[in-house]
């Protein structure tokens, strides 16, 4: 019987051993084989563009059967006329006409698709600015007449600004989302002036230049909003009508001055603020309350309040901490608001300055909340609709390409499928786990089909214990196993921490010599674990990336989603709904850079002990600690909470957590995969059971390839230990094949490395 056992595990050996070197062996010879690649479309749009300036843009593109290509160009999301030409010097361009378009932001789209289905979509924004506006006569008739005046907008944040102008006509004309305004009570006794002079609320408008700040003056006499009752402040009053003249003529100011986007009040204006609140049909996005209380003396104003109580407006709550006055008050006011952050600062009674402890959380608290009014996306347009889903997933059409596994010998003919139901204000990905690329396995060969379904918020909600501008307290954290968000090609996305708990990165990189369990990464830092999952842990960015001309999978380099030409698109979303961004996006100026994130390696630490041997670093980079920001985005014109993937840190180091740390957003109960590591009852290989912790669940024994290391494992004396050995030799081949060279010690370098069965790829 031993002797039967010895052959059979000899021929299992053998078997897998050829198997996996097949791919190798015969992968650098024979033929090369004509690959159709999908349509190139490439170009540049100048970022602003004169009027008199708007006539054709040119695009080049290529694609092996240029004849058969189908090619859709949409501006704003309208079809637009375009005309494939063909030149001597340039090739094949498309030409599309802008001469119709006025001042403002436009969305440019080109969709390009091959005869095979092959698809590419290339979008920008065509920015149209007002002309120069020039001064008739010379320069001597100038000198000559000093009343000669340049018509045009004097408004430096217009969209048509006009440096030249010296007086305005009138013309000014601004984008949707570039007129925010906060309205800002005094207190009692103040005045609008007052307010508006005071330290901290300069400091405000100084870091706030987005925003600008209104300052009502009360209608009342004596500088107050709320009267006292006739018989003094501790007599009271039952009247609700008590501050309707004040009501009055808030009503009247907004109607003149608004809509506001929130509502700031200090002192007295707070207490006003919230009386306003109750009494009034106007929404505003956002409350500011400072050094606030409630006007619990007048009774009948106070019954309107609890009426409406709670408020769904996110509110702010500022306390100083050496207030004699009303620091009492902010817990109180802080409990009528169903969505409330309470900072405590260094102030006394008054507004936060630039050096209060918590003044910079003021101000990202207002920016990370900054929206237009209560914006509904359009149908055709936003997140509630299945056109924007069937735009942003991919592999949801009817026929999509076939890839390649390029740990197999043969041609795999892969074909990624991916489909959404939309319910309830919910979105569930349903997905079969195979990406819309070429890719490795790696070691734990073979990538095979899945049954997984994904369901998200459409419009997620922040979770009110969650900072992550100061830390990962209160948060949600992403799982240090398993997936932690999805990408648009429904391949699921895992975090850094990766077998006996390291950074996977930061080993595939480099960073540390891992003795415990080889970490293996290949195209996209992409690989198959248990099950044949097939999940990325980092980049990711490859879902848009399009081979050119002579190109394969084999040329994707990771530095070519680092490009700073326009902003990265969606690449997935995490599990409480907010969308994950490439490494490009916009700064608060609206430039193009590279989003780093703000994690660093602790003095001494290198990765070998994964997220242990990372701090958060506020401010270090662009990101927080979620590895998020608030901003606007192509998708989200109005501004999202959204994350983006990192290659570095602030510092250039290596950039940590890669995809996302924490959940900005609350997470639905079931949001994750079903299927993968948390289903499948033989996960947990290397962590929960196998040699060294435990025995295999049921019916998850036997020999297996080991999903990192590549070794093929067996169990408690069941194979020979003849078996075992070639097993260790098997396991050590594998391994010398695929595992990447180290870098130096220390801080990893961060060029791309990738070593394939297939011959040696080209890096850009």
């Amino acid at each position: 019987m031993e002797s039967k056992l010895v052959s059979i595990s000899f021929v299992i050996s053998t078997l897998m051993i050829m198997s996996v070197f097949s791919g190798c062996l015969t992968s650098n010879g024979g033929d090369i084989i004509e690959v159709n690649n999908a349509p190139s479309i490439n170009g540049d749009i100048e970022a602003d563009i004169f009027l008199s300036d708007a006539g054709l843009i040119f695009f080049t593109v290529f694609d092996e059967d240029i004849n058969t290509l189908k090619i859709d160009i949409t501006i704003n999301d309208n079809l637009t006329d375009n005309l494939l030409k063909n030149s001597e010097l340039l090739g094949w361009s498309i030409v599309i006409s802008i001469s119709d378009l006025d001042i403002g932001n436009h969305k440019l789209k080109i969709t390009a698709i091959d005869d095979i289905g092959q698809q590419t979509i290339w979008m920008s924004i065509i920015s149209i600015i007002a002309d120069l506006v020039e001064e008739d006569g010379d320069e001597g008739d100038a000198d000559n007449d000093s009343n000669n005046s340049v018509l045009g907008c004097l408004d430096s944040t217009a969209l048509n600004y006009n440096l030249e102008a010296n007086e305005d006509d009138g013309s000014c004309t601004y984008s949707a989302n570039q007129t925010l305004k906060i309205l800002a009570l005094h207190g009692g006794g103040g005045s609008a002036a007052s307010l508006q002079s005071n330290d901290g609320i300069q400091d405000l408008m100084e870091a706030l230049p987005e925003y600008d700040f209104y300052f009502p003056q009360t209608p009342e006499s004596d500088g107050v909003w709320i009267r006292d009752a006739p018989g003094g402040k501790e007599e009271g009053t039952i009247d609700p009508d008590w501050a309707n003249q004040s009501i009055s003529y808030l009503d009247s100011y907004i109607m003149e001055n608004g809509p506001f986007n929130a509502i700031l009040g200090y002192s007295q204006g707070a207490a006003m603020s919230i009386i306003y609140l109750a009494h009034s049909d106007i929404v505003f996005d956002k409350v500011i309350l400072m050094n606030g209380y409630l006007e619990t003396a007048h009774q009948g104003l106070m019954d309107t309040i609890v009426d409406q109580t709670p408020f769904l407006e996110s509110a702010l709550i500022f306390e100083g901490e050496n207030d004699e006055w009303f620091g009492y008050g902010s817990a109180e006011v802080a409990d009528i608001f169903s969505n409330s952050t309470h900072l405590i600062g260094d102030a006394a009674h008054e507004p936060p300055n630039k050096s209060d402890r918590v003044f910079q959380h003021v101000v990202d608290w207002i920016k990370e909340n900054q929206e237009l009014g209560n914006v509904s996306y359009p149908l055709e347009n936003g997140p509630v609709s299945s056109e924007w889903w069937s735009e942003i997933l991919f592999c949801d059409e009817e026929e999509v390409s076939g890839v390649d596994d390029y740990n197999t010998s043969q041609d795999d003919n892969h074909q990624c499928d991916v489909s959404f139901i939309i319910d309830s204000g919910n979105i569930t990905i349903s997905t079969n786990g195979l990406p819309n690329h070429d890719f490795e396995s790696g070691p734990g060969c073979c990538t095979s089909a899945q049954t997984t379904s994904y369901t998200i918020p459409i419009e997620p909600t922040n979770d009110t214990d969650c900072n992550p501008n100061i830390s990962t307290n209160g948060c949600t954290m992403a799982p240090e196993r398993g997936s932690i968000a999805f990408a648009v090609n429904g391949i699921a996305i895992y975090g850094p921490e990766d077998g006996p708990g390291g950074d996977a990165i930061a080993g595939q990189e480099g960073a540390y010599e891992e003795d415990r369990q080889q970490i293996w990464l290949g195209i996209c830092h992409g690989h198959s674990g248990p099950g044949g999952e097939y999940h990325y842990h980092a980049d990711s960015n490859c879902v848009h990336w399009h081979a050119e001309e002579n190109q394969t999978w084999e040329d994707y380099s990771i530095n070519s989603s680092r490009t700073l030409s326009e902003h990265s698109g969606i690449v997935g979303f995490a599990f409480d709904g907010y969308p994950i961004y490439g490494f490009v996006g916009w700064d608060e100026n609206g430039n193009i850079k590279e989003m780093t994130s703000s994690y660093k390696l602790k003095n001494g630490s290198n990765g070998y002990n994964g997220i242990d041997d990372y701090e958060y670093i506020s401010g270090l980079g662009d990101l927080d600690s979620c590895n998020g920001q608030f901003g606007p985005t192509p998708e989200y014109p109005n501004g999202t909470y959204h994350y983006h993937t990192t290659w570095e840190n602030g510092e250039g180091g290596i950039g940590f957590p890669y995809f996302i740390n924490c959940y900005r957003g609350e997470v639905p109960n079931e949001s994750g995969g079903e299927g993968g590591e948390d289903s499948d009852p033989c996960a947990g290989h290397g962590e929960t059971w196998g040699p060294g912790i435990g025995p295999p669940p049921e019916g998850c024994g036997g020999p297996q390839m080991d999903a990192e290391t590549g070794l093929l494992t067996g169990y408690y004396g069941k194979i020979p230990p003849i078996t075992g050995i070639l097993m260790i030799i098997s396991g050590i081949v594998i391994i010398s094949r695929f595992k990447s060279e180290a870098f130096a010690e220390g801080v990893p370098n961060l060029a791309d490395t990738i070593d394939v069965c297939h011959r040696d790829p080209v890096l850009a």
